[in-house]
């Protein structure tokens, strides 16, 4: 009988193991499913914060663009006043001195 009980034992330990095996499996399986799910939340966050930031410096270049092209259109009209100033004068100009050519002929 002394066997008998000394493989019940054995057979009640092993039993005992076994399920401390499986309870530890669960546990590690959820501590993980945890962690991953943690992790997703982190990197989602890190990704919209980022992409918030882009949006940001995207608007700002845009801006900038924008008002770069304003100055430089304001200029190009100003150059463009300018020349046809300069030409109006010269037209002016060159019709006096051919009409004088014309009527005094």
């Amino acid at each position: 009988m002394f066997v008998k009980e000394i493989i019940e034992h054995i057979s009640r330990i092993d039993a005992i193991a076994f399920e401390n095996e499986q309870k530890n499996k669960s546990i590690l399986l959820n501590e993980k499913q945890r962690f991953e799910s943690d992790i997703k939340k982190y990197h989602d966050q890190k990704l919209k914060i980022a992409d918030n930031n882009a949006k940001i410096i995207y608007n700002q270049i845009v801006s900038k663009a924008k008002s770069e092209y304003q100055l430089e259109e304001e200029k190009v009209k100003k150059i463009s006043s300018q020349i046809e100033e300069n030409y109006l004068k010269v037209e002016k100009s060159i019709l006096k001195e051919v009409f004088e050519k014309l009527f005094s002929v």
